[in-house]
């Protein structure tokens, strides 16, 4: 959200610089485009940065610039797996995801520690909570 909040002033500046501050609203509106669901959710990967976490599971599309945005967020301060649902764990061992910045998934080996961990899962907006739950019965499937 803050991005976009950012792009918008710059170009409120640009039409001012070119048109002057009486004629920029003639030139340039701004209106919040962001959901609540999409804030509410990158508001809560912000909170998380002091939760101290050992990973972070990001569900959704990847295709999805809501859910790719929030995997760049959580990968900036833990190991974030962004995943399209629960058939991309394959195993405690090995979990299918496509990394932040890529465009193709991944195979990574030994992603789910066996020591006690504080792992993160958020989804995109748009992924069904069913999804959700399957991601969070499969990990805990794992453990048991």
């Amino acid at each position: 959200m803050s991005e976009s909040l950012a792009i918008a002033e710059k170009l409120k500046e640009a039409m001012i610089d070119r048109y002057g501050k009486d004629h920029a609203n003639e030139h340039f509106r701004n209106f919040d485009t962001i959901c609540s669901a999409t804030e509410d959710r990158q508001n809560a990967i912000v909170q998380l940065k002091d939760k101290k976490l050992d990973l972070m599971v990001v569900i959704g599309g990847y295709n999805s610039s809501n859910t790719n945005h929030l995997a760049k967020m959580a990968s900036s301060f833990v190991t974030a797996y962004h995943i399209e649902d629960a058939d991309c764990l394959v195993s405690p061992q090995a979990i299918r995801h496509k990394p932040f910045g890529q465009f193709e998934t991944v195979s990574t080996e030994n992603w789910l520690p066996s020591t006690p961990l504080q792992i993160g899962i958020t989804s995109g907006a748009s992924t069904p909570n069913q999804v959700m739950g399957e991601v969070i019965e499969k990990i805990i499937s794992f453990r048991s």
